[in-house]
């Protein structure tokens, strides 16, 4: 009944080593040099994105702060005390 470990154990016996395809060095380096001369994003369109990110900014805090001293009036379309919310 032990047997089972020991085939298990000695099933690698005579199994040789990996060994690589004598080319994979040489692929890696030609990947390596390939990522090494991606374009870098110009100064102009990153200076553009940013203006516009400011701008988003500031239009959403003037905006904030616009609704906030403006009062709401009187009812509303769904008044809280008439809403009904019974989902069964």
């Amino acid at each position: 009944m032990e047997n089972w470990k020991e085939d298990i154990l000695n099933s690698m016996r005579g199994a040789e080593r990996a060994q690589p395809d004598p080319d994979v060095y040489k692929r890696i380096l030609a990947r390596i040099e390939i990522r090494e001369k991606l374009e870098v994003v110009k100064r102009p369109y990153v200076a553009l994105a940013a203006a516009c990110l400011a701008f988003l900014i500031m239009a959403n805090v003037y905006a904030i702060s616009n609704n906030r001293g403006v009062s709401r009036g009187g009812s509303s379309t769904y008044d809280m005390e008439i809403a009904n919310y019974n989902l069964y």
